[in-house]
């Protein structure tokens, strides 16, 4: 039996319902987290499941979204070896949060 932990997880896949059925973990070969790591600013990470399907056009897409919707995307191959992309600009993060913010 699983670990209730483990059940309760989500990729970003099964929490943004905008995702398509083709980025899918079981059929892009990568299984994709996005987190806000402080207040506003959130990264994510991209792990490969299968040799090579960094490498594929469907990957790219997925990295292109992540890079598109926080300011850090680590990718981290079968090997364990991690590439970090820089995604939008922490200073637009930061405006972006600051928009979010109540008026005082």
């Amino acid at each position: 039996m699983r670990p209730k932990s483990c059940a309760d997880f989500r990729c970003t896949w099964l929490s943004d319902e905008t995702w398509p059925e083709i980025w899918r973990p079981d059929h892009s070969g990568v299984l994709c987290l996005r987190e806000e790591i402080l207040d506003g600013l959130k990264a994510a990470v991209v792990y490969e499941m299968e040799p090579g399907t960094l490498l594929r056009e469907t990957t790219q897409e997925i990295v292109e979204e992540m890079r598109r919707t926080t300011s850090i995307v680590v990718l981290v191959d079968t090997q364990q070896q991690r590439q970090s992309l820089m995604g939008i600009p922490v200073r637009q993060a930061d405006e972006m949060v600051a928009a979010l913010a109540p008026a005082a």
